[in-house]
């Protein structure tokens, strides 16, 4: 079944979904009811780290009893502290972009067997459910870690934006040099290089007992700046090497990046 819309000059045929049944919320319905300023500013958080042209896991964020997680298949970003869900969900990057035209204080959501609703009191929006299974994220953080080291977000991000201009199009990796006290972040192509040291703080091992030599991780310069753009105060950055992924930390907010060695 299709719908024809004439308007002036221009004429539409767009097709009919007659299938299609609006979540009731009720008893057996209900996912959550949470504040709605939280939810989407956790839903936002992870979707930095979303494919918006793709319509599986990797365009959308996982909303689960205690986290939120996007991935683009070479990072992944994470923010604690969901809320009471009862089950997890995958909602599409567009639907988390008509959320925030959303209007209320909370936001109650909802399912059918296909779809799921969002509510407010003004306003709700339905959205299909995807039939995709989200990766088991939690299996491949790492759980120990050779080195932390503490470093001011508004530090890195400042120095990342003074080398940025010596970025190539073909290679957008920074590379990461840490020692005990200080942090050197550099680029070097056909353009030419450069570099910005900032203040670091080796948090493990004890400094007092084991100096380690410089660490270094090649990192994707848009992830460091989509993630430290978004986050203040001190960041944890663990590692286990140059060629294994890195794990920083900003409180709840938390970021997994591949590296090259």
């Amino acid at each position: 079944m299709r719908l024809k819309i004439k308007a002036g000059k221009s004429r539409f045929t767009l097709p009919i979904i007659t299938d299609f049944v609006i979540p009731q919320v009720g008893k057996g319905d209900l996912l959550m009811h949470t504040p709605r300023a939280g939810f989407l500013e956790m839903l936002d958080f992870a979707s930095q780290a979303c494919k918006k042209e793709l319509f599986n896991y990797t365009g959308s964020v996982l909303f689960t009893s205690e986290h939120a997680v996007g991935t683009d298949g070479a990072r992944m970003v994470v923010a604690c502290g969901a809320g009471p869900v009862t089950k997890d969900i995958l909602i599409p990057l567009p639907v988390i972009q008509a959320l925030k035209t959303l209007e209320g204080e909370k936001v109650t959501i909802a399912e059918s067997p296909s779809d799921l609703c969002f509510q407010t009191p003004q306003a709700s929006i339905v959205a299909r459910k995807l039939a995709k299974t989200f990766p088991n994220f939690d299996s491949i953080i790492p759980k120990t870690f050779k080195s932390k080291h503490k470093i001011s977000a508004p530090q890195m991000l400042a120095g990342i934006k003074r080398i940025s201009p010596l970025l190539s199009e073909d290679d957008k990796r920074i590379l990461l040099t840490f020692s005990a006290e200080s942090l050197i972040i550099s680029v070097s192509n056909n353009s030419g290089s450069a570099e910005d040291v900032i203040d670091a703080e080796q948090i493990e091992p004890d400094p007092a007992f084991d100096i380690l030599p410089d660490h270094r991780y090649s990192i994707d310069s848009g992830a460091l700046l989509d993630f430290y753009g978004a986050v203040n105060g001190d960041t944890i950055i663990c590692g286990n090497g140059p060629a294994n992924p890195v794990w920083i930390e900003a409180g709840n907010k938390k970021l997994l990046c591949s590296s090259k060695g």
